[in-house]
């Protein structure tokens, strides 16, 4: 059984709270963004968007039973100045620089427990198509674990390697992007061994400037996989 253990954790940042004493780490651990679909036992990240911040909800999903909550230390330093921690250090907080990339990382930790083949799905057009039909195909005869619907950008990729298991036999990981470098960055949080470009199209052209420059930033997971004999 896969575990995030308390040193996985340690060395991204600080662990606070009552019980960090008897803490040793999670086990099959689940993760969540949305303190709306919190069941209890989770990890909750609390991040930041264009429209909400995820900090306002850690006492919330402490209420509904999250394991812990991961926190930036911008928030943590706010709160003891205004002397407003104590409602939340009575719970497991986890305190980093970055919440968002708190979660790639330890995404990428849980990923490294595992050996099996992981194939990573890029392309401009017809990906989550692609994704569906390999993995409904490898799951007649693998365990295989698929990006759900189309989340499949900096966020969605490290939520699908937490649902990797002891059990799983392949991933399918979908990965989109609309910038240069984004896709060797989603190759270094999901570490492909395998990958599959689906076609070369005209997509993000105010960000990719011709289809050349698309291939070339699709072409990304091509080059992680020459580099890591994938």
């Amino acid at each position: 059984m896969a575990t995030i253990t308390r040193e996985d954790l340690e060395q991204i940042g600080l662990l606070v709270g009552p019980s960090i004493r008897t803490f040793a780490g999670i086990a099959n651990p689940q993760v969540c963004i949305d303190s709306r679909s919190l069941t209890g036992g989770e990890i909750f990240f609390a991040l930041k968007g264009e429209k909400t911040d995820g900090h306002t909800y850690v006492q919330a999903a402490f209420e509904k039973g999250a394991a812990l909550a991961v926190v930036s230390k911008e928030w943590f330093a706010e709160k003891k100045v205004a002397n407003t921690i104590s409602p939340f250090i009575d719970n497991l907080l986890f305190v980093v620089s970055d919440p968002l990339k708190a979660l790639q990382q330890l995404a990428t930790v849980y990923r490294q427990k595992y050996v099996f083949p992981i194939i990573g799905i890029a392309g401009s057009n017809g990906k989550t198509t692609t994704k569906e039909m390999s993995a409904a195909v490898l799951g007649k005869a693998f365990q295989t674990v698929a990006t759900a619907g189309n989340f499949n950008n900096h966020i969605g990729v490290p939520l699908t390697l937490f649902r990797l298991r002891d059990e799983t036999e392949i991933a399918v990981v979908e990965m989109g992007i609309n910038h240069h470098g984004e896709m060797s960055e989603l190759c270094s949080i999901a570490e492909p061994t395998h990958g599959l470009i689906t076609n070369i199209g005209h997509e993000h052209l105010e960000f990719l400037r011709s289809p050349k420059d698309v291939a070339k930033a699709e072409g990304e997971l091509f080059s992680y996989l020459a580099q890591t004999d994938g």
